[in-house]
């Protein structure tokens, strides 16, 4: 269901009324599909979701790993994705200075 955008929230009452207040004017009507796909995925059978999650957290390592391998580079290990924030301040540079490098010199 990776991109369709899914998801449902349990806590206080309190958290879910201020979470409304935002909810309601960042989303907009869930799409059909994905509503049915959500469905179809929380019936399912879930035996594939132990799996799934050790999977995805060795990819979060991996992700946290490889980019810090580089001299320079700092990432914070998250908790919960697999998605890097590299501190590049070691380098020097602005983010927009630091990707134009990149691209000029990723290949040579």
């Amino acid at each position: 269901m990776t991109g369709l955008r899914v998801g449902y929230i349990y806590s206080s009452s309190a958290l879910i009324s201020a979470v409304c207040l935002a909810h309601e004017y960042i989303v907009a009507c869930t799409n059909s599909l994905s509503q049915c796909v959500a469905l179809a995925a929380l019936k399912g059978p879930q035996s594939f979701v132990t799996e799934m999650v050790a999977e995805f957290d060795k990819r979060r390592h991996l992700v946290h790993e490889r980019p810090n391998s580089v001299e320079g580079f700092r990432c914070k290990l998250l908790e919960g994705a697999v998605y890097a924030f590299p501190n590049i301040k070691a380098f020097g540079m602005c983010s927009e200075e630091f990707s134009e490098f990149l691209r000029k010199n990723a290949l040579s």
